[in-house]
């Protein structure tokens, strides 16, 4: 059709220059056409396909030979983390009863201190205790016995005075 076209606009060399241009552009779009592939099984696009086939077998060769070291690394990770649990279990065991024992010993103390204060002045010792509210209570309590020396002292000696002054008296 461009022959038959170039031919009646022979005489008009804009026609034809222009016809020719059509003609360059049109055999590089046909060219660019058949490199690509006219349908999807020539061409580039076939090329493209055959190379996303031949990748997405690879991959799934690949996925086939990790899944093992997969498995066995996932079970290596599930006994490690059974491990970890396990340890810190019983680590978080040990500080308890550890700090239960030391609560006890320092309640203990605190308890005998009382019953000695009962029975004479006796101070307690507040680096024995592990426990800033019991030192906090032995301090007080401490305060408690020099109080109570204190009074009976001066009981002590008004009853001493006392005594002399009905000595005295009779």
């Amino acid at each position: 059709m461009s022959a038959q076209f170039s031919a009646k606009y022979q005489n008009d060399p804009a026609v034809r220059g222009t016809i020719v241009q059509y003609r360059e552009a049109l055999i590089g779009l046909v060219d660019g056409v058949i490199t690509l592939g006219v349908t999807h099984n020539e061409g580039l696009r076939n090329e493209f396909r055959q190379s996303a086939h031949n990748v997405e077998t690879q991959l799934k060769g690949v996925d086939a030979a990790l899944q093992p070291v997969i498995e066995q690394q996932e079970g290596q990770v599930r006994i490690y983390s059974l491990s970890i649990a396990a340890l810190t279990s019983v680590v978080l065991i040990l500080v308890l009863i550890k700090s239960f024992a030391t609560f006890h010993r320092a309640f203990v103390n605190f308890l005998t201190f009382f019953y000695r204060c009962k029975r004479q002045y006796q101070m307690i010792d507040t680096r024995k205790l592990g426990f800033a509210e019991l030192k906090s209570l032995a301090e007080l309590a401490n305060e408690m016995v020099e109080s109570k020396r204190d009074i009976e002292a001066r009981l002590a000696s008004v009853e001493a005075e006392l005594a002399t002054k009905k000595a005295r008296s009779s």
